[in-house]
This record gives structure tokens, C-alpha cells and sequence, in this order.
């Protein structure tokens, strides 16, 4: 049977929760009036300034002026400052018997919050059409006024005085409500070019101090909560991965485009169908509003891999924005064909994990109630030592909330992680059951305090700038489970697998993402059959150790052993080996892994469980086993400049080891 991912049918605005889509909108330029019946609210404000919105079209990339007042301490409630939810006490005074009971209470599906997303930004392109059509009738209003009075002047035969237009009538027909603020926010993403970001924006259209170069911002993410029009450009209030930032000119971002890898190369498997809309990084709209990958109207919904050949799939939105993407299935029909004979090596069944954590750090509860950790952790055991190195924040978006949208959320669940060259990379999930997401990635070799990510919101403009370059945030992409990861010099790779799937003979999805921009450069998918498609490997981890190579674990429970495979890429094609077995499940109870990770000095897997790691060779001898006891789940290990790191939840720390030896 074909594994067909059915197009839904997308119901709106008749559910739309009131909690889901209120907003605490803050430093608003002029108070909106309250208008309950809309989406969006809107401030009368009279343009008369004749020296306002003189900006320049685009700037050059010159440096932020200093800003000594606290631009972003002017909001009170941002997700990036990590203070106590629902609580004035400290968190570590909370008693928690199991956070794991409060850790995902939505009821929203994930088709709901698309439609609470599809309909604010709905309500968010009608305001700003509306704007739009204002702002041309007044000016041509204006204009009108001015030649009535150029010709009234230029009249020999009626007195000067008598033909001035009084300033009541030069104006008449140009005020409306220029200023709208929004219930919810909608994701924005950057273009090329920079602009100036300034504090604040005044009723009539003067522009604040600048703050910031709106491309410093480029690659993080970055949501809007309020629009003005002026009379010459239209300006939105931006926060950027989470805080408040400022007002950009609407030519910083990018609009109506649509973010596709040129080529998707599949395996031939006829088990499986490749769903179009998965090769989306991102589309936006004539505003540069993210419009969601669901609402991308696509000519192909899936693409059958039964046989080989070439089939060209159209992205649209709208009459302006298009983008072709060519889906290659493959030839050989030897691609995915395998043996599983490699010598199985003793292992054991006695290593102790669990399945549900029952820890967290300091000041974490759940996903409600935390605040900044300012605590380091050191964790020994059998010769190496773990220490903190860097915990990260809980979300980066405007709302954090449950039934937040998942295009919005950047967070709250890591689920993979690889080191390369000083970088963090994390996938993070809005649910647990989610299979887009957000890639996030920290740059260690500048960001070397362990704590100061976890207060974005109070550091000075100039210093939250500095900080955020040193991040990236990905747009809101397919990454299945997101735990398999790996990287090389130019890329990121996740294999997007799907988690509640076991040992299917569908083929596994393999993303190449652009390190510069953390967008979806090349996509493969591949599989693993021992003789024929009645004998399949379906893998939950893999770490990607280069360009050309994989390797991935296979627990096969009806042997009771573990296998790792070796995938070799020559052209597109993945080509699998069996390279070890150790029999045994390691650990009793069915606990799950939650890491995987190759060290190729030393040529050793390790295998992470929770509060457990194990070290195999490449041929399954078994060798070590790590053990803590933090309560917390792993999610994610890396292996990098021959130290192993390791990410743990409940709130997210990475944490570093020791050099790693035989």
C-alpha cells in the first residue's frame, strides 16, 4: 500500500479560539481603538507632517548607531525573557510530581492552528489592501488639491488671496486610519537588501531613533504585530526571535517568493509517494507575510516513485509568486537492496532507562512555569566528564503559548542536535507529535556564557543585535521527528522520518539544508530493504558524518539486536551496507533511544538512552556504558573536535564532555 498524504480540506473562521489568538500588543506608537468584531484594530491618525517618512529606499550596511535607552525592556511580556509563568514565586519552590502530566494539554489539532494561522493572516492582507487603496485615493486627493491651487494662482484675472486653499481643504479626503494593530502575530521573512530598523513611529509618520540594520536580523525569526502606512512607504513593527525590535520598511522583506530546492531526487520504491508540499522552505505573500506551506497551492500533491522518471511540480501563491521544482525518481533497481549478514557481537540486556522523565533543571517545571536557569551542572561517569556548556531558550517567538501556531512557535521541544565548527544546531517542535518544525543554531564561538540566551529581552538593542547575528532560525519546514542529524562543511542534513512509523517499507526522507540561511537546499529519500520490500529497515536515527556518508541504527526487536548500516551516496544514489550487529536490547523495559552519533577518530557509535549512553565499535563489540541521574530526557548527541555533546530537555542544556579516547 502507497503511503499517501491526503490534502485536507481546510475549514475557517468557524472555531477560532479567543485565548489562541489574543495578543498582548506593546509600545504601540498611538492606542489603537478596540474593535471587537475584527481581526485587527485600527488608529485614526491625521498626516500632516509634510517632513515625515523621508527614508531612503534602502540603506547600506553600515553599523547601528548606539542606543543607550532600553528599547526592548518596553515589553512586558516577551517570550525570551524567561521569567515565572503564572507565578510570583521562584519555580524551584513549585512542587511537581510529574511535569510529564503537563507537558502537552492542547486540544488544537495541527489542522486547527493552521486555520487559526490561515485566518489571521487573512484578516491581517485585507487591513493592509485596505491601507494600501487609503493611502492611493488620499494621495491622489493631494495631488488634486495642489494642482486646483497651482491653477487658482496662476489666474490673472482672480486676486492671489482669494485663491489659496486653506490647509482644511488640502487635507480633506486624506485622513483614515493609518496605524493597525493585530490580534495575532504573522511571521515575516527577510530579503536580501537592508534597511534602517527605527525604535518607534510617530501618528504622523515621523520615524523614531534607528536601532538596528533590519539585515543583522536576516536570519532569525521574525514576526509583526502592528503596520503603519505612510504616505509614502508602509512600515511594520518587527520582533525578532521573540523580542521587540522595531519598525522596518516593508521593502526588507522578502515578498512573493517562494523558497523550493530546484531538484528532489527519490528512490524508486513503489511503496511510497513523495508529498510536494514537503520541498517548501517557505512562501510569502506581496507583504512579505509567511502564508504558511499548506496554503501554497502546488499542481502535484504526490509523486508516485513506482517507476523511473522526471516529473516537473509548480508552487504558486497567488497570480505572482511561482517556483518549479524537478522530482527525479531514480533507475537502479538495485539502490536499496541489501544483506544483513554482519557478525553479531555479544551485547546485554541490563542497562537501566526510562521511558517518561521525572526531572527537570532548577527553575523548569513545564512548559508554563520556569524561569532563567543560573545553575551549571557537571555530571561523571566511567572516565568522562560532562559539563555545562550552553542552555537555550525555552521559545523564541512573540507568543509563547501551547496553541500557538506552529509556524510562529520556536519551541519549546529539542529533538535532534549536531555540533560543526563551534555551531549548535537543534530541531525543535512545537508538539510532540509535530513533523515541521524549526532548525535553531547558535554560534558557541561567540556565545560563550551558558546563561544569557535565556534573557534576550532585557539586554540594550545595541547588545541584543550583537547577540542575535549569532543565531539563525530556519523557516517552518518539514523535518519529520527531526532526531537524525548530522553535518558537513556547508550543510546541515536531518533525516525527516515519521516517529510513530515501525519498520515500514516506505522509503525516509534526507534534507540538505543551507547552513548560510537554514533552508532546504537538496532532498533524497532512500531506503533500506534485506533482499525485498518484506524485509525492511525503517530507521528512527542516523547522523550524517559528510556529503557522501550516513550511518543509521536499526533496532531489531524480533532478533534482539542492534544493527548499523552504512550508507554510501555515488551521484544521488544511497547505497546501504551492514557494517555491525550487538545482540541484546541494552536496556530492559523497551526504553527508547533518543541519540545517536559516530566518532569516526575512533571509529565508535554511541547510543543515547535516557540517563544512558552506550559506546559500541563500528562492528557492534560492545564496550561502555555512561549512566546519570538527572530525570531528564537526552535529545540528541553530537560528536565533535573529539568531545561528545549532549542535549537534555526539560529545559533544553547542552551539556560537553571530556576528550573522548578508545
Amino acid at each position: 500500500m502507497k503511503y499517501i498524504k491526503k490534502q485536507r480540506t481546510m475549514v475557517l473562521g468557524s472555531f477560532l479560539s479567543a485565548a489562541a489568538l489574543s495578543m498582548v500588543l506593546l509600545s504601540n506608537p498611538v492606542k489603537a481603538d478596540s474593535v471587537s468584531s475584527s481581526q485587527v484594530s485600527q488608529t485614526t491618525t491625521t498626516q500632516t507632517d509634510n517632513n515625515q517618512d523621508k527614508e531612503p529606499t534602502q540603506t547600506d550596511n553600515t553599523k547601528s548607531e548606539s542606543q543607550t535607552s532600553q528599547n526592548n525592556s518596553e515589553s512586558t511580556s516577551q517570550a525570551t525573557q524567561d521569567q515565572t509563568t503564572n507565578s510570583d514565586k521562584k519555580v524551584g519552590a513549585v512542587q511537581d510530581t510529574d511535569p510529564a502530566n503537563n507537558e502537552e494539554t492542547t486540544d488544537l489539532t495541527n489542522e486547527d492552528e493552521e486555520d487559526i494561522y490561515t485566518n489571521n493572516l487573512k484578516s491581517v492582507q485585507n487591513a493592509v489592501a485596505k491601507l494600501d487603496k487609503q493611502n492611493k485615493a488620499a494621495n491622489k486627493a493631494i495631488e488634486a488639491a495642489k494642482k486646483q491651487k497651482k491653477v487658482a494662482t496662476s489666474s490673472k484675472n482672480t486676486p492671489k488671496k482669494t485663491t489659496t486653499v486653506s490647509k482644511q481643504d488640502e487635507v480633506k479626503d486624506t485622513t483614515f486610519n493609518r496605524h493597525v494593530t493585530f490580534q495575532a502575530a504573522v511571521v515575516k521573512k527577510a530579503g536580501s537588501k537592508n534597511y534602517n530598523v527605527y525604535k518607534s513611529i510617530s501618528s504622523t509618520g515621523k520615524l523614531g531613533k534607528k536601532v538596528g540594520n533590519g539585515i543583522d536580523y536576516a536570519n532569525n525569526h521574525i514576526e509583526a504585530t502592528e503596520v503603519y502606512q505612510a504616505t509614502k512607504y508602509r512600515y511594520w513593527l518587527i520582533y525578532v526571535d521573540g523580542v521587540r525590535t522595531g519598525w522596518v520598511n516593508e521593502n526588507f522583506f522578502a515578498r512573493n517568493k517562494i523558497e523550493v530546492p530546484k531538484v528532489v531526487s527519490l528512490v524508486k520504491n513503489p511503496d511510497t509517494s513523495f508529498y510536494t508540499p514537503y520541498a517548501l522552505s517557505y512562501a510569502t505573500d506581496e507583504y512579505g507575510n509567511v502564508v504558511g506551506n499548506w496554503n501554497v497551492k502546488v499542481s502535484t500533491q504526490n509523486v508516485d516513485t513506482t517507476k523511473a522518471g522526471t516529473k516537473k511540480v509548480t508552487y504558486s501563491v497567488g497570480k505572482k509568486a511561482k517556483a518549479t521544482v524537478t522530482f527525479k525518481i531514480r533507475k537502479s533497481d538495485k539502490e536499496g537492496i541489501a544483506e544483513a549478514n554482519a557478525e553479531v557481537k555479544p551485547g546485554t540486556n541490563n542497562l537501566k532507562s526510562w521511558r517518561t522523565h521525572y526531572g527537570h533543571s532548577e527553575n523548569y517545571v513545564d512548559y508554563t512555569t520556569y524561569a532563567p536557569e543560573s545553575t551549571s551542572h557537571t555530571y561523571k561517569t566511567n572516565g568522562l566528564t560532562f559539563t555545562t556548556k550552553f542552555y537555550q531558550p525555552l521559545y523564541l517567538n512573540q507568543q509563547p503559548d501551547i496553541n500557538t501556531p506552529q509556524v510562529n512557535a520556536v519551541g519549546h521541544i529539542p529533538e535532534g542536535m549536531v555540533m560543526s565548527d563551534g555551531w549548535l544546531y537543534t530541531s525543535l517542535l512545537a508538539h510532540s507529535n509535530s513533523t515541521s518544525g524549526h532548525i535553531v543554531a547558535y554560534n558557541l564561538n561567540a556565545l560563550k556564557d551558558p546563561y544569557a540566551s535565556q534573557n534576550l529581552s532585557s539586554l540594550t538593542a545595541k547588545s541584543f543585535t550583537n547577540y542575535v547575528k549569532n543565531m539563525k532560525v530556519s523557516p517552518y519546514i518539514y523535518t519529520g521527528h527531526g532526531q537524525g542529524m548530522g553535518a558537513s562543511d556547508k550543510y546541515i542534513y536531518v533525516v525527516a522520518n515519521e516517529h510513530g512509523r515501525y519498520n515500514p517499507a516506505d522509503s525516509e526522507t534526507l534534507l540538505q539544508i543551507n547552513k548560510s540561511d537554514l533552508t532546504v537546499n537538496k532532498i533524497w529519500t532512500f531506503k533500506a530493504w534485506v533482499g525485498d520490500s518484506s524485509n525492511p529497515r525503517y530507521f528512527h536515527n542516523a547522523v550524517i558524518v559528510d556529503d557522501n556518508t550516513m550511518y543509521a541504527l536499526y533496532h531489531n526487536t524480533k532478533d534482539k539486536t542492534y544493527e548499523y548500516w552504512m550508507f554510501k551516496r555515488t551521484g544521488s544514489n544511497w547505497y546501504p551496507t551492514e557494517v555491525g550487529a550487538t545482540g541484546g536490547n541494552f536496556v530492559s523495559g523497551n526504553a527508547p533511544v533518543q541519540g545517536f552519533a559516530y566518532d569516526s577518530k575512533h571509529k565508535n557509535f554511541y547510543i543515547a538512552f535516557n540517563d544512558l549512553i552506550v559506546k559500541v565499535g563500528q562492528d557492534g563489540t560492545y564496550k561502555e556504558a555512561y549512566t546519570f541521574e538527572t530525570g531528564r530526557e537526552i535529545e540528541g548527541i553530537s560528536i565533535s573536535n573529539n568531545r561528545l555533546y549532549v542535549n537534555l530537555a526539560q529545559r533544553p542544556e547542552l551539556l560537553e564532555s571530556s576528550e573522548l579516547t578508545d
